[in-house]
């Protein structure tokens, strides 16, 4: 992780790719998929040139995706590891993944596009701390197991917020059980020291529960 990310506004060395602004109590992790720079694996390498894709009827196909999946990949891995760091250091973070065409200028500080919109409504749709993945999931994403899991549970139901979320669900908990940076961190235990708030202790409880879910059902 690199310290330095106010200035920077890189979050994990990964060769440029994968940026990272901030404003107030929101983090905005963003990768650019016209870099053509090679690619950097935080903590589990894939070699996987022939990615699925998962689309929906009438929607857009955009090609980019599929051909700069090691991007994508690198992007995921960044995620779940700055999440998971997040945990470690008693800041809990709920986030929502999303693809589509943006205008990210880091030096103006322009930040605009229907990706933002629908992560920024997307991001408190579900009662527990995690990263979830927008709708824009499945017009764009590519289809790989190790990273995404289906979660239909915690979703909120009372609000429409609800329809910018896909079920598909980033799996930072096994990012975390095979990851070497966390083998002497029980995760529980991190989760029980910041649910000191009881109105707030359902999103914590609910975090427990995912991450349960995703080891009883690892491939």
């Amino acid at each position: 992780m690199n310290d330095d990310w106010k200035e920077g506004r890189y979050i994990a060395n990964a060769n440029g790719h994968v940026n990272v602004c901030h404003f107030s109590d929101t983090f905005i992790i963003y990768v650019h998929y016209l870099c053509r720079r090679e690619a950097y694996w935080l903590a589990t390498p894939k070699y996987e040139p022939y990615p699925l894709l998962l689309g929906e009827k009438d929607t857009p196909y955009c090609p980019i995706f599929y051909q700069e999946h090691q991007i994508y990949l690198s992007f995921l891995q960044t995620c779940m590891d700055f999440f998971c760091q997040s945990i470690i250091a008693g800041i809990p973070l709920r986030g929502c993944v999303s693809s589509g065409f943006a205008l990210m200028d880091s030096n103006k500080s322009i930040y605009f596009g229907t990706p933002l919109v629908e992560a920024a409504r997307g991001e408190p749709a579900r009662k527990a701390i995690g990263i979830s993945f927008g709708k824009s999931f499945n017009n764009h994403h590519t289809v790989y197991n190790d990273y995404f899991i289906p979660f239909w549970d915690f979703i909120k139901t009372d609000g429409l917020k609800s329809k910018f979320i896909s079920p598909m669900v980033l799996d930072w908990p096994r990012y975390w059980r095979i990851s070497p940076d966390f083998k002497d961190f029980s995760f529980a235990d991190c989760i029980k020291k910041m649910n000191t708030n009881p109105d707030f202790s359902e999103y914590y409880d609910n975090a427990i529960s995912f991450f349960n879910f995703s080891n009883g059902h690892e491939n």
